[in-house]
């Protein structure tokens, strides 16, 4: 974007920022040059300070615009250059724009424009182009995209004497072909990124939670951000076009003049930066810190628990009823810790609304008005306050709208319909019931296609199994209760009660052990993946050992499941089981029993080693 501004001294268009730089690396018309030739020849430090020659033309030019010198516009030079030092761009020193060559600018990657208005388009508060003006403005706009030009004014535009805009709409239908930007007296650099040329597109639905962020992060910052109008999942993310943005068809993407962006927190977090020293950001580093902590905390433990409870409900993900027992759980406590938090806070950080209250509430959105019903809302009092006096801030209901609490959680997905069998051939009836509705009957069957094609049964196919002589829960009661003579009571129970046809043992070792250097470390890293085995608590009983007294140390474990392999479900939803190699115990083999025997027993040494902790799964 090349700014063009009247400098302190009225017959010269350059930057506001830097007006002691010439001209030298920019193109010009050949009597551009022509003229500048002179003027060095005759005086070389005229343009260069921007004292006039003495020519009749430049000072024709100097009488017409009726100004001499403009200290306002002095002090902003220095003020716009203290403050906004990015707007520092590459600039032109010329008397005025018939000087410029702008198809050469444009060539160059010049992407806009923006002029000031009095000095460099009119003479002081006319509201028309000076018409010798006109030729050169004209290429201008010949060379420039459509909305890419700009004016930037003290007085059309401006709140304080334009509060209607009237007077920039008429400066917009005079000259044609450009945009006045609305501003108010102290602006900043966000009024730039308003410009038409420079605006930024929003590719997501119009009721997309995660679109939403960055939406309502544009409204709190002055920023432009327009949502593209007609946007169909499952066909507009699908184009070539969409597909160059995010090769994954994902969405949200923000189409900017640099390039798309995709993932929604970088999205909010580009938004709010275009403005200088952004209060969504905080003021201090210990609250952007602070700020950056709640979003983290709003995706991974809010948004991440909410989707794995909803959206198998919707069909989107196979159904499994343990696996939502577990995102109830660790949203239950997800939301417990943030109602303690917001128990003493109306926001998450500080006295205002930053970026973590609008991604936390844009990720509450989609739980209250799709799951969360009152009734489990209301045992967390002060998140309910907290979502509900976001959603009705102005910035926030301008983007969201309306928002109503879901009345019922949606039903457990259930098995397609049997196909009714035939009944006597009726050949007239049959023909005549496509042409009842030709093209709705068949959107609403592909409709309930690709919501119920990906629905399971809702038993876990481990609970299809025969029935087991071992009583799983028989065993993690005597492991739990026996506090002596643990091998002869313990260990001999266990393999009474074991069924090899029924359950099977595994050997499990983590692959990357030489990355165990920190003991504490290491322990978080196993009690995650117990955690992240809840899911399996019905079918399951595991131990794992940190073994060594000196890193890196080695982490292995054993673990008694339902069935004969490793339940799918946990494949695929605890991403740790990757980590580790697999390997079925042969309960044949003495020496891979008694393995198993002294790893239930937290045997010590194990492998000649001491043990830093074991951890039962039970």
């Amino acid at each position: 974007m090349l700014p063009i501004s009247s400098l302190p001294f009225s017959h010269r268009a350059a930057n506001p920022i830097n007006p002691s730089s010439s001209s030298s690396c920019f193109p010009l018309t050949q009597e551009g040059r022509r003229r500048r030739r002179g003027v060095q020849n005759n005086k070389k430090n005229s343009v260069r300070m921007g004292i006039s020659s003495n020519s009749s033309s430049n000072w024709q030019w100097q009488r017409a615009l009726g100004q001499l010198f403009n200290r306002e516009g002095a002090a902003s030079v220095l003020s716009v250059a203290a403050s906004e030092p990015r707007l520092a761009l590459p600039h032109l020193s010329v008397p005025d724009i018939r000087w410029v060559d702008w198809p050469a600018l444009h060539r160059l990657g010049f992407r806009g424009v923006v002029f000031d208005k009095d000095n460099t388009l009119t003479v002081p508060y006319s509201l028309s182009l000076w018409p010798p003006l006109d030729p050169s403005f004209r290429l201008c706009r010949s060379a420039f995209p459509a909305g890419s030009i700009a004016v930037f004014s003290n007085s059309a535009g401006l709140k304080q004497f334009d509060p209607d805009g009237e007077e920039a709409k008429a400066l917009e239908k005079s000259i044609g072909g450009i945009h006045v930007i609305r501003h108010g007296k102290s602006g900043n650099s966000s009024v730039f990124w308003s410009i038409p040329g420079i605006r930024k597109v929003l590719h997501a639905g119009d009721t997309n939670k995660n679109g939403f962020k960055a939406l309502i992060a544009a409204e709190y910052s002055g920023v432009q951000v327009e949502l593209v109008k007609n946007f169909v999942m499952g066909v507009s993310n699908k184009t070539p076009e969409f597909l160059k943005m995010n090769p994954l068809g994902k969405v949200p993407v923000l189409e900017t003049p640099d390039g798309p962006i995709f993932e929604s927190n970088a999205i909010a977090r580009y938004v709010t930066r275009l403005k200088a020293d952004n209060p969504l950001y905080g003021c201090s580093l210990i609250e952007y810190a602070h700020i950056e902590q709640w979003i983290d905390y709003a995706s991974m433990e809010i948004d991440a628990n909410l989707a794995r409870w909803l959206y198998p409900r919707l069909g989107y993900m196979p159904y499994l009823a343990v696996a939502e027992e577990a995102a109830i759980s660790s949203l239950k406590r997800a939301l417990g810790a943030l109602n303690t938090h917001l128990a003493s806070s109306t926001y998450l950080v500080g006295h205002s609304v930053t970026l973590a209250d609008i991604v936390m509430t844009c990720n509450l959105y989609l739980g209250f008005s799709r799951i969360l019903v009152k009734s489990f809302t209301s045992e967390f009092p002060h998140v309910e306050r907290y979502f509900w006096t976001m959603v009705n801030q102005p910035n926030f209901h301008k983007v969201v709208g309306e928002v109503k609490q879901a009345d019922s959680v949606p039903p457990v997905p259930s098995q397609k319909k049997p196909v009714q069998p035939k009944e006597p051939a009726k050949p007239k009836e049959v023909k005549k019931e496509p042409k009842k509705e030709p093209a709705k009957p068949k959107v609403q069957e592909v409709l309930e296609e690709e919501e119920e094609a990906p629905k399971p049964k809702p038993k876990n196919p481990l609970d299809l199994l025969p029935p087991s002589k071992m009583i799983l829960d028989e065993w993690k009661r005597l492991y739990s209760n026996t506090k002596t003579n643990f091998r002869e009571v313990a260990i001999k129970g266990f393999w009474d009660m074991y069924d090899p046809e029924g359950y099977s043992l595994w050997f499990c070792d983590y692959k990357y052990n030489d990355e165990n250097t920190v003991s504490f470390v290491t322990l978080n890293k196993v009690s995650g993946f117990l955690q992240r085995m809840d899911l399996t608590r019905k079918y399951a009983f595991g131990k794992m050992l940190v073994i060594g007294s000196e890193p890196p140390f080695k982490v292995k474990g054993v673990w008694l499941f339902r069935g004969q392999e490793i339940p799918k479900f946990v494949l695929d939803e605890v991403y740790d089981m990757e980590l580790y190699d697999w390997a079925k115990v042969d309960i044949s083999d003495e020496a891979q029993k008694e393995q198993v025997n002294a790893m239930i027993e937290d045997q010590e040494p194990f492998e000649g080693e001491a043990l830093l902790d074991a951890k039962c799964f039970k």
